[in-house]
């Protein structure tokens, strides 16, 4: 399980969720993913990692409620609250380079 450390509402719909998740964020890097799942009944989807802190042990997850699932997350997870799964970190990480000044 891993704690929801806090939730912010960004714009209608979108939500930031902090959530402890130590040893993802001991080795995520930018570019990969998790797959949650909220509870027994929910169905797993795939979250883009967008911050970590790996002295904290937390992960950054912005969710758009737009699913069943989503929105369940969304509409009742609150802060102290457990998501039952976290599995990751997944996928590639971006690879990157060099390239002088950047501003994204």
């Amino acid at each position: 399980m891993a704690k929801i450390i806090t939730k912010a509402n960004l714009a209608p719909a979108v939500y930031e969720f902090v959530v402890d998740a130590p040893l993802v964020a001991h080795k995520c890097h930018p570019g990969q993913f998790v797959i949650i799942r909220t509870d027994e009944y929910s169905e797993r989807i795939p979250l883009t990692i967008a911050d970590f802190d790996r002295e904290k042990g937390y992960i950054t997850l912005i969710v758009q409620a737009v699913g069943n699932t989503t929105k369940h997350l969304c509409d009742t997870f609150n802060e102290g609250d457990d998501i039952l799964d976290v599995v990751g970190p997944l996928g590639h990480p971006s690879k990157m380079g060099k390239f002088g000044t950047v501003v994204v």
